[in-house]
């Protein structure tokens, strides 16, 4: 029998475990029920069930849902937890067994008297309980929701069940050995020592524990001891390739096989159970939460690290160094180091810090702070950066400062080994030097004056120095610096510079990731790339790691240049890498190989050997489909319903991808079928919701990739179909669109005729309101044209009054034709308009002069109300000439302004406010006439006619000034 000795790993000082992290930690703030786990269970849709003291969990990696008594668990106190061979999941309680099934669960309970421990469930989908009751221990099983007993065990302490799928045995496992369930005499092996707890690997192979010591199960006998383990007690599962085990005495988690010595995992304070998912993640349950065991080990900054991290060195002996942005002082924590073989961190001891603190104080006297870019060079001495005008050489464990006046704050270094040259980014320039740093010499780091700080330096495969700066790219030839267009580039704020193994530089910035080929400068695009790169580092494995705001990713560079696949894998606070912006070339490889983080908020340790591509695709999953009404109250559609009514239209469907190894990193991709045209691009979004679909048949397909970009082969589906009205079916359809149209047209057909009846009675309203207004406005007229005829008859002028009556006559007859009309030419008013002003001359014996300035680019065929502008002339000879006894003057002008006539009717009178002062018989009459008639032309025919009245003596000029605005393009 092979026996393999283990050797435990020493464990952490106290002070380490409580900085040290390499978990995913839940608690109720997390959002699970209670902090007491007792017992945990993965079912077949990839779910995490966490039974505790308090209730019951259910977990896909983002959220949990929680179950108590107020969901009908019999008690909270959760056992064992396990799925039968539907799908269904059953609880185990101290008293009672619990199915949950379409969402809520069914109690069976026994007296008060049990004390369930354990159940399994056969192949048979029986259900096998183990009762150690206070009085007595009972093997129940369970059917058709009713318990049957097997019978008291009085001479035997059974501590486990268990349930072998391959031999199809229930075993009992007890103080006297291994039994069959319920016919002992197929399997019975008594032995010396006790076993007390079963467990089987995916091959089927059981494997038993007796204390310290591991036995396996093979043939119908337990042959092999795999191991023994002295002084512990454990409890043990499977993994791929090993052991996953912990000991209860000792709190501690660890791995081993045939092939190799134990490793520690990790140590967690309480541990009551593990398990290993579908995925290889291993689950710690404890008493005080639930833990996800990760690759990344994150160092806080308690006790040893602080904040303001600026660089990780490894120095000629192997130890980790860490550097801080705070003003160096001999008790603060600006200086640390892990040390591999004591495993642990510990500040600087006080005689290295006194190096430092004695050559400051001797000197300038000033504190400094360590900033970005300590390097090991290749003869062992390690530069550390400086705030100021000088460097620390350490070799040796003693630190030597190189100053130099030129010299200023520095961000990167770079060792060129083929040319013995050292370059030192700086933010006044490039420096180089040799490594006896006796000389330096200043390169120029910017096209123009104002110096950016040179943030990182690589060597190119074509031999030149490539530098970046905050806003340009550079190259140094070791004669010439040139500078790239800037303009050109995709880049915008270079920050960081590496040269992968196939000789291609990779360059991160403000606004992502490039790689430049000596030819061009490609983005890399992808949605978790659109953030600040600030670092990038390469593994001994061909995989670029990138640094992120929120964590890191990792691109297979194999892959990408054999397959053109840019598939990044990303890590952040829910795979366990709890770091938080990670800083200025803050990645570094150390000589085991382990990756070293500095980020703002920790240090974290991982070796991307670990960290292996997920080949398991997500089990995707439907979670909910609702529905909501025209009140947009929503309700659920129930996995048993699959025809909706045409009124359930407005759907959304909640799907999840569970992979717990990176769940905020799982993408998916969806098509409702028989709607989207194609299937969605790449999304993080869980829900997808149409509105008012239309009635017929759907098919919703879901995929979803981890991730490592490993897609479903297969959708996940929901077929549904969305029922016709009865307004929707064709026959109906025809029905109702016949009679639409006969009644659109008898609607149609009386509408026009209503129409046209209201519009010719409203333009008839118009018209003889029209007509009444000029038949008000003739009079008038003739009245004034009369009053002046009498008047010459009166003087006994007879020649002059014929002249005057037979003037009058020939526009009394234009009057009476023009009547029979509501409008006439603008040739026709200004015509009518002269007659007019004629005999006006003649009443008035030529005491006024008139003159017409019309502009030739007017249309005078365009129509006009009558008398609109006869009835500010008569207004202008009437109130404003009237009184002149010599020397009045009339202008009528018109001109083209834009799409305006514009006439202006002057007299050089009284004005128009003395005018009103005067009370004559009709004194306004006129006006307020073509006011109406105004109103009722522009109503009639949709324009927009519109006069305005100035008093020329508000601009000490004498007279009324009448300005009537007439559209140019009126009918």
């Amino acid at each position: 029998m092979k026996r393999i000795s283990l050797v435990i790993i020493t464990l952490f000082l106290f002070i380490n475990a409580k900085s040290q992290t390499d978990f995913v930690y839940y608690s109720p703030a997390d959002g699970l029920v209670q902090s007491h786990i007792t017992t945990l269970f993965q079912d077949s849709k990839g779910y995490i069930w966490i039974g505790t003291q308090g209730g019951l969990s259910k977990f896909d990696g983002f959220e949990f849902i929680n179950y108590t008594t107020f969901e009908g668990l019999a008690e909270n106190y959760i056992v064992k937890i396990l799925e039968d061979l539907n799908g269904n999941i059953w609880v185990l309680n101290r008293k009672s067994v619990n199915k949950f099934q379409n969402n809520k669960f069914t109690s069976f309970s026994l007296d008060s008297a049990s004390k369930f421990q354990d159940f399994e469930i056969d192949f048979e989908n029986n259900i096998w309980i183990l009762d150690v009751g206070f009085y007595k221990q009972t093997i129940y099983s369970f059917k058709n929701n009713k318990f049957n007993s097997l019978g008291a065990f009085n001479n035997q302490w059974i501590f486990d069940l268990f349930y072998s799928p391959k031999n199809k045995y229930l075993f009992s496992i007890s103080e006297l050995g291994v039994f069959s369930v319920p016919d002992s005499s197929k399997f019975k092996y008594t032995n010396k020592s006790c076993f007390e707890y079963c467990f089987s690997d995916k091959f089927g192979y059981i494997y038993f524990i007796s204390d310290d010591s591991i036995y396996r199960f093979n043939n119908n006998k337990i042959d092999t001891t795999i191991a023994i383990i002295p002084n512990s007690k454990i409890k043990t599962i499977l993994k791929t390739g090993e052991f996953i085990s912990f000991n209860q005495n000792t709190n501690t988690i660890y791995s081993f096989s045939s092939e190799k010595n134990t490793s520690k995992i990790t140590e967690k304070q309480g541990i009551i159970d593990i398990l290993i998912d579908n995925q290889e993640n291993i689950w710690v349950g404890s008493e005080n939460g639930l833990y996800r065991i990760t690759a990344f080990q994150n160092f806080t900054d308690l006790y040893e690290i602080n904040h303001g991290l600026t660089s990780i060195v490894e120095d000629a002996v192997g130890d980790i160094w860490f550097t801080s942005s705070y003003q160096f002082s001999i008790d603060n924590r600006s200086l640390s180091f892990f040390n591999y073989k004591k495993n642990n961190i510990k500040l600087a001891s006080p005689k290295l810090i006194e190096q430092i603190a004695d050559i400051e104080n001797k000197t300038s006297g000033k504190k400094f702070a360590f900033n970005y870019g300590a390097t090991k060079l290749s003869n062992g001495t390690v530069v550390f950066t400086t705030n100021q005008n000088f460097i620390y050489l350490f070799k040796e464990q003693k630190f030597e400062k190189i100053k130099f006046d030129a010299l200023d704050k520095q961000y990167c270094i770079y060792e060129d080994t083929s040319n013995n040259k050292i370059f030192i980014g700086t933010s006044n320039g490039i420096f180089i030097t040799k490594p006896d740093f006796k000389t330096f010499e200043i390169i120029n780091n910017s096209s123009n004056t104002n110096y950016q700080p040179v943030t990182d330096i690589e060597k190119g495969s074509d031999g030149n120095i490539y530098f970046c700066t905050s806003q340009e790219i550079g190259m140094y030839n070791y004669k010439n610096t040139v500078f790239f267009n800037q303009d050109s580039l995709p880049i915008m704020g270079a920050m960081t510079i590496y040269k992968d193994y196939t000789g291609n530089l990779w360059i991160g910035a403000l606004n992502g990731l490039f790689v430049y080929d000596y030819n061009n400068f490609t983005k890399v695009n992808h949605p978790e790339l659109k953030t600040n790169i600030t670092a990038i580092n390469g593994s001994n494995n061909h995989t670029l790691i990138i640094g992120l705001v929120r964590g890191i990713g990792l691109l297979n560079l194999n892959t990408m240049y054999q397959n053109q696949d840019t598939t990044i894998r990303f890590y952040d606070h829910s795979s366990g890498f709890l770091g938080v912006e990670v800083i200025l070339n803050g990645i570094f490889k150390d000589s085991k190989g382990n990756i070293w983080v500095a980020t703002k908020s920790h240090v974290v340790k991982f070796n991307p050997l670990k960290l292996t591509e997920n080949f398991t695709p997500p089990i995707t999953l439907i979670t909910q489909k609702t529905y909501s009404d025209k009140n947009l109250e929503i309700f659920t559609i129930h996995d048993s319903i699959f025809n909706l009514d045409y009124s359930q239209n407005n759907i959304s469907i909640s799907y999840t991808g569970i992979s717990h190894r990176a769940p905020k990193q799982v993408l998916y991709k969806y098509q409702l079928k028989g709607y989207d045209k194609a299937v969605s691009p790449p999304t993080k979004k869980r829900t997808a919701t149409y509105t008012n679909l239309p009635p017929g048949n759907y098919v919703f397909k879901v995929w979803a990739c981890n991730e490592s970009g490993v897609w479903n082969d297969n959708p996940t589906e929901w077929s549904f179909e969305i029922q016709e009205a009865l307004w929707q079916k064709t026959w109906f359809k025809y029905i109702y669109v016949s009679a639409i149209v006969l009644l659109t047209f008898l609607l149609t057909l009386g509408g026009v005729r209503f129409i046209y009846k209201r519009r010719e009675h409203k333009r008839k309203i118009i018209d003889l309101q029209f007509h009444s207004f000029s038949n008000q406005l003739y009079p008038h007229f003739l009245y004034n044209a009369i009053a002046n005829i009498s008047g010459a008859i009166y003087t006994q002028n007879q020649d002059t009054a014929y002249d005057y009556t037979t003037k009058l006559t020939a526009l009394i007859r234009q009057v009476q034709e023009d009547q029979k009309s509501i409008q006439r030419s603008l040739k026709d008013e200004l015509i009518f308009v002269e007659k007019f002003i004629n005999i006006q001359k003649f009443r008035f014996e030529n005491r006024f002069e008139y003159e017409f300035k019309i502009d030739p680019k007017i249309n005078l065929s365009i129509k006009v109300p009558q008398m609109i502008i006869q009835t500010f002339v008569e207004n202008a000879i009437k109130h404003g000439l009237e009184h002149l006894e010599t020397g009045g003057k009339l202008l009528i002008d018109g001109t083209l302004i834009k799409n305006t006539v514009v006439f202006a009717v002057q007299d050089n009178g009284m004005g128009f406010e003395a005018s009103k002062n005067i009370k004559k018989i009709n004194s306004g009459q006129g006006l307020k006439i073509i006011n109406e008639i105004i109103k009722l032309y522009n109503s009639r025919y949709k324009t927009n006619i519109s006069y305005k009245i100035i008093d020329l003596y508000k601009y000490k000029l004498k007279g009324t000034r009448i300005e009537i605005f007439i559209p140019s393009k009126i009918l």
